[in-house]
């Protein structure tokens, strides 16, 4: 019953917001016009309970959703939980910031006549990686260490993929957003700072944790020798002699989810 695509709307949008100027609201409040010009919306005083989220206030100012409309804007794009707090009222979320009301913000966007995107971060958890020490992902290195702000966890955990897919079915339910966008739907890999000229056996590839290479196992139908006795050797001998089976099986694994 979602609407993800409609006339003279754009519904493309990530971490870094509105990048063509095509005056598509970005995440937490952040707006850009037709023209690409750029402001933060909701950051002076008076905009609202938190930064950002109450800034179609029907009453007026800088980010009435009148202005955002003459400004060029026709949709709006926000997170709405950050790990397992809540930006509405949840009961999946253990926790809930009173400061932000994104029910609040859908509700001002469809007065203004504003497409709703819904971002939700999917494996992209570092909450839970706290507590949950076996959802840290291995490389092919057997490696788990993080090396910027992406902590996402194995995609590969039956449990956690039930509790997070009831916390998007929440979302649809609870906001009815315009369009619903998973993000962070993927395993891990930090394309922000892999080298321009780096070979393809130069990056990390996820997830090589006992989990998923069983669960690889039980799909394609490959059996590890049991010689292979490190992460590395099992890893080196999959990429190797079974890639294609490998990334079929990893594709499955994020398309099963959606």
């Amino acid at each position: 019953e979602l609407n993800g695509a409609e006339e003279g709307v754009e519904s493309g949008c990530g971490e870094r917001g509105d990048e063509d100027g095509d005056g598509v609201a970005s995440p937490g409040g952040e707006v850009d016009g037709a023209d690409g010009q750029h402001e933060k919306a909701g950051e002076d005083e008076g905009h609202g309970e938190g930064p950002g989220f109450d800034c179609l206030s029907e009453e007026g100012g800088v980010g009435s959703s009148q202005e955002l409309r003459q400004g060029g804007a026709n949709a709006l794009f926000t997170t709405v939980y950050d790990f397992r707090t809540a930006f509405y009222q949840s009961g999946f979320l253990a926790g809930r910031d009173p400061a932000i009301d994104v029910a609040k913000l859908r509700q001002s966007a469809r007065r203004g006549a504003l497409v709703f995107g819904a971002i939700c971060h999917v494996f992209f958890d570092a909450a839970t990686l706290a507590t949950r020490k076996d959802l840290v992902p291995l490389d092919q290195h057997g490696d788990g260490s993080f090396v910027n702000w992406q902590t996402l966890v194995c995609p590969s955990d039956a449990a956690y993929r039930a509790y997070k897919l009831d916390v998007v079915r929440e979302v649809a339910a609870t906001l009815r957003p315009d369009i619903l966008s998973l993000d962070f739907m993927r395993f891990p890999t930090t394309w922000e700072i892999i080298p321009a000229r780096a070979e393809p056996g130069e990056l990390r590839c996820f997830c090589f944790c006992e989990r998923c290479l069983g669960a690889f196992q039980r799909a394609s139908g490959v059996a590890l020798p049991s010689e292979l006795d490190t992460t590395p050797r099992k890893a080196a001998w999959i990429l190797r002699l079974h890639g294609r089976e490998w990334e079929a099986w990893k594709t499955a694994t994020i398309t099963s989810f959606v």
